[in-house]
């Protein structure tokens, strides 16, 4: 879950009628040109603006209030401001499929800091649902086809199968067939196996216990040792594969 906040410095106002996949109707102000280019951002990214879902007062919308020493000025009309100058610049965001766990967003004043920014909260209630897993298809068998044998008896099954490439009139009908028949020729040739396979081989295991130790160290330490254990681990890494790749040919 991904949940962005800070001081965007922008104003997305009343935008609900211009972008209500991204905001609320619970804005304040006028759009801005920093307003507008968030706004098309989220959009693109599938994201909302979580204070502007919400009814609040107006005081609990806005999340910036101008100093006490420029409080004293007229509006837009010339009349004397009967309320702070305030406004609605900083939100906490997230993607909007998470939306549904959000149960309030607004602004809070009071706090005792030197600033004329306001603490914006969110509450959220997080229910992750369980999801079936998903069923894996068998793997190809295809390191078989290093072996010579394997390889005339694949071409053979293709050659044969080819007259229903040829058949087709479209390039995508020809393709889609292409690639049944390899797979089919692949398939029957070669067979399949389980994605999952443990290896049993101790030296195997031994090498791979000690790859994943340097791994850790080289992630936990930043002094002059970590590129001589950076070689190392790439040193066991090779040999590492290179057992590997000895025990499937002699499997074949």
């Amino acid at each position: 879950m991904c949940i962005v906040g800070g001081d965007q410095n922008a104003k997305t106002g009343m935008g609900h009628k211009e972008f209500p996949e991204v905001m609320g109707r619970y804005g304040k102000g006028e759009m801005n040109t920093s307003g507008r280019i968030l706004a098309e951002t989220l959009l693109r990214n599938n994201m909302i603006l979580c204070n502007t879902m919400f009814p609040h007062k107006i005081c609990h919308r806005t999340t910036w209030q101008a100093p006490e020493s420029v409080q004293d000025h007229n509006d837009r009309n010339g009349d004397r401001r009967r309320n702070p100058c305030r406004s609605q610049i900083e939100y906490l965001i997230l993607k909007k499929e998470h939306q549904t766990f959000v149960n309030d967003a607004r602004s809070y004043s009071g706090i005792e800091t030197f600033t004329d920014h306001r603490l914006v909260k969110a509450k959220i209630n997080i229910k992750w649902y369980k999801t079936k897993a998903q069923k894996t298809t068998p793997k190809l068998s295809l390191e078989k086809l290093r072996d010579e044998e394997y390889r005339k008896k694949y071409q053979s099954k293709i050659k044969g199968n080819i007259e229903e490439v040829k058949q087709a009139t479209t390039v995508q009908e020809k393709w889609t067939c292409t690639v049944k028949v390899c797979k089919k020729a692949t398939e029957e040739v070669v067979g399949t196996h389980d994605r999952v396979r443990k290896n049993e081989n101790e030296e195997i295991k031994k090498l791979s216990e000690e790859e994943r130790r340097l791994t850790d160290n080289i992630n936990s330490t930043r002094n002059k040792r970590k590129r001589e254990r950076i070689q190392e681990r790439n040193k066991i890494m090779r040999e590492l594969h290179k057992k590997m790749d000895e025990e499937e040919v002699t499997k074949i």
